[in-house]
């Protein structure tokens, strides 16, 4: 075998080998890979490991020079040397700002820290690139978490470090765009003013000053006012600068008015359109279009700046496109909310870019994505809506009646990290009722399934907690009613639920379409061939109603329900306006053949005895009561004719009383004046009342000295009854024993009355 010869040359030790091979060799590389692929790899990795790979070969060192994507997890890595070699870094991530610390307490909150460091070399670090265009500022947790952007809840337990340290950056960022330092094309991202969280009405002077010396474009996309914490893309500076004053700012600086006033301004917020997915049939995917809150908080303020003027709607669809992912095989839908935000401002947009709701929902409703988020379930129930009566298995099976009755509950502990204009408000829920009523309408099985679910529970949180206008009430009570039609047992379990004494908060409205809604859902609770006795109804039906009630012409509801209406109206109708609405309808029902409804009508005006009215009005108010209620003194039913008395009597003592003001020689309506007027009816009434009672009993007594003695000492002229029935009392008084006479208050005055009148008659 030959054996090659090497020359001297070609020997040397293992040390000096690879230089050489390097040396003879330039571009050698043993994965045998270009650094364009090495700088992809490094685009991921973060800058100590970066570093690391630059200093092993020759090679690795040019694949930094096409790195663009710079990953900061350490302030000794900002320094101006290193940076230079990265010559097209276009973003930089700077984790190292923000450090989050675990507090010592039971709670165990979190809080954040800024490193200093981090926050004085960051502005030298970043004026050595000249290609560079966004540098995201975020944090590193405690586990090794890090974030792109600073969470808006770390910032909510800082100390004063930390705010000295974040506004000190702003402002050395704002001094750097003023000096040219940085370049007008970078963008920031990701930073916070620390006074968004608990600022006055004022703004702090770092945001001001932000707003004066960042570019234009980059402060047309400043959030403000906390906004950041529900959008779900990368944001700019959040100030605590209003939108109003936002625009003013931006409106007196070089090219302010075209940067507001341009188009492109709108169509880069429709831009951060968002999309999830809804629905799938198997080949493709049905996407939501739809805007959050500070998107929509945004598009409004710019319409009602004035400033903006779109000539052509059909750009608002192109630009809400252009931000989706390009899936030419999926399938866009516009959310609800969204096109009510489109029409709110007057932005048009072309139907043909978002298929019709009809034909995708029938497409994909048997794979309906379960989503339990309010934003999507709302979604999906309005995408729905029109389909809910002819594909009624379909929905329940697909599970989303589950995540309606989910997404109804209420927790008044809710948590106070959320922004209270992000958390559901009851315009939501009675959204998603509106849309459950169609539900309730279909079956006995549906209707079970949706209250098993806790559906009333639901409603009557609601009903504790929030508060709603009369559409909401009206949903509220329409789908109740959809309940207790449906079956007795069920509206057993609404009655037994308690939720009927919730209702006086939906009545406090003073809404005569809520008050007529709430009886119709009445009406269908006990309009039932098995009607419950009274006792059960007036155990569960506590609530006070007005004029919508009385109105009806069903008079049985008010013979089931009238006692129920007695023990609360006076608390339900103290403003005058009520009380007149409501005595027609009390008049109206004495009208009616049922003895049970009379008696309940004159049980009504014995509350309204209870108002105490002494103006000229409610004395004509009164005359009318007594001229109604003594028609019923001479009823055959003995049930009618005692509360035909009961109800007088009430009316002349309640409105008799003198007031404690000084005003009572001004107002003469009293025991006097309302006998005097009509003098036959108290003398009926007295009649009726002693015929009423047992002449040998201490209540008759009581009753007759009650009123007598009161009426001879105001000199009313009734002689005749009067020597009547005290010739009665003393007969009584004959007959009675001691204990039962120690049960009857005989005052002084009276007997001396009663003697008095004797002697003269004698």
């Amino acid at each position: 075998m030959e054996v090659k010869q090497m020359s001297k040359r070609e020997i040397s030790s293992p040390l000096t080998r690879p230089a050489k091979r390097i040396k003879h060799h330039p571009n050698y590389n043993h994965a045998h890979l270009p650094p364009e692929v090495w700088a992809n790899v490094m685009n991921h990795l973060d800058f100590a490991s970066v570093l690391s790979m630059t200093a092993a070969t020759r090679n690795m060192r040019d694949a930094a020079s096409l790195v663009t994507h710079l990953h900061i997890t350490h302030a000794s890595q900002l320094h101006a040397s290193v940076g230079r070699r990265f010559k097209q870094a276009i973003h930089a991530f700077i984790f190292s700002l923000v450090q989050e610390l675990i507090e010592e307490g039971e709670d165990g909150d979190q809080g954040c820290r800024v490193d200093f460091d981090t926050s004085m070399r960051v502005i030298p670090f970043l004026s050595t690139f000249c290609n560079l265009k966004i540098v995201y500022f975020g944090g590193c947790g405690e586990d090794g978490t890090l974030y792109q952007v600073i969470p808006h809840h770390r910032l909510m337990n800082y100390d004063d470090y930390t705010e000295k340290y974040l506004s000190r950056l702003i402002d050395t960022i704002s001094f750097g765009y003023q000096c040219g330092i940085l370049s007008p094309s970078l963008q920031i991202k990701g930073l916070y003013c620390p006074k968004i969280v608990d600022h006055l009405d004022e703004a702090c002077e770092h945001c001001w000053r932000a707003c004066t010396h960042w570019p234009v474009k980059s402060v047309i996309e400043f959030e403000h006012d906390g906004s950041s914490s529900s959008s779900d893309k990368f944001h700019s500076l959040d100030v605590c600068v209003g939108r109003n004053e936002l625009i003013e700012l931006l409106v007196e600086r070089p090219g302010g008015v075209e940067a507001v006033s341009s188009s492109n301004t709108l169509l880069k917020i429709l831009g951060r359109c968002s999309c999830t997915p809804v629905g799938s049939n198997g080949q493709k995917i049905l996407w939501l279009v739809t805007m959050s809150p500070s998107v929509k908080r945004d598009l409004l303020g710019a319409h009602q700046s004035g400033l903006i003027d779109v000539k052509h709607p059909s750009e608002v669809s192109c630009a809400i496109t252009k931000s989706l992912p390009s899936r030419k095989k999926d399938c866009y839908v516009l959310s609800h909310t969204a096109q009510k935000c489109l029409d709110d401002c007057g932005l048009g947009y072309r139907d043909a870019l978002f298929p019709g709701r009809k034909d995708l929902v029938n497409e994909f409703l048997p794979n309906i994505v379960k989503r339990h988020k309010s934003l999507n379930l709302l979604e999906c129930l309005h995408l729905m809506e029109d389909m809910i009566t002819t594909h009624t298995q379909q929905i329940f099976d697909s599970g989303l009646v589950n995540a309606l009755v989910k997404g109804i509950e209420y927790d008044p502990l809710y948590d106070i990290s959320v922004r209270p204009e992000d958390r559901p408000d009851i315009g939501h829920f009675s959204q998603l009722l509106g849309v459950l009523t169609k539900l309730l309408k279909c079956g006995y099985d549906e209707v079970k399934t949706i209250v098993d679910l806790g559906f009333i529970d639901c409603v009557k949180t609601i009903l504790s907690f929030l508060s709603f206008g009369e559409r909401d009430a009206i949903n509220i009570f329409d789908a109740l009613k959809s309940i207790v039609k449906t079956s007795p047992l069920l509206r057993d379990t609404v009655l037994q639920s308690g939720i009927v004494a919730k209702f006086s908060k939906c009545l406090e409205l003073n809404s005569a379409d809520v008050e007529l809604s709430c009886v119709d859902m009445l009406k269908a609770m006990l309009c039932n061939k098995n009607m419950p006795p009274v006792e059960h109804i007036n155990l569960h039906l506590g609530l006070p109603i007005g004029s919508g009630l009385l109105s009806l012409n069903d008079f049985e509801i008010v013979e089931c329900i009238g006692l129920s209406l007695c023990c609360q109206i006076e608390t339900k109708l103290a403003e005058e306006y009520r009380k007149s609405r409501v005595l027609p309808s009390i008049l109206k029902l004495l009208t009616q053949p049922s003895a049970k409804v009379q008696a309940s009508a004159i049980g009504l005006i014995s509350k309204y005895a209870d108002l105490n009215p002494y103006t000229e009005v409610k004395s004509a108010f009164a005359i009318k009561c007594l001229e109604v209620l003594s028609q019923y003194l001479d009823n055959e039913s003995d049930s009618v004719k005692r509360k035909a008395c009961k109800s007088l009597g009430c009316v002349f003592d309640k409105w008799s009383q003198k007031p404690d003001d000084t005003s009572w020689e001004s107002r003469k309506i009293s025991h006097v004046a309302l006998a005097t007027k009509r003098q036959d009816i108290y003398l009926k009434w007295i009649t009726s009342l002693s015929a009423l009672l047992p002449t040998n009993s201490p209540s008759y007594v009581q009753k007759l000295m009650q009123y007598l003695p009161d009426q001879l000492q105001k000199r009313i002229d009734a002689t005749d009854n009067a020597h009547r029935w005290l010739y009665q009392i003393d007969d009584a008084i004959k007959t009675m024993s001691y204990d039962e006479l120690s049960k009857i208050n005989l005052a002084d005055d009276y007997l001396d009355d009663s003697l008095s009148l004797r002697v003269d008659d004698e």
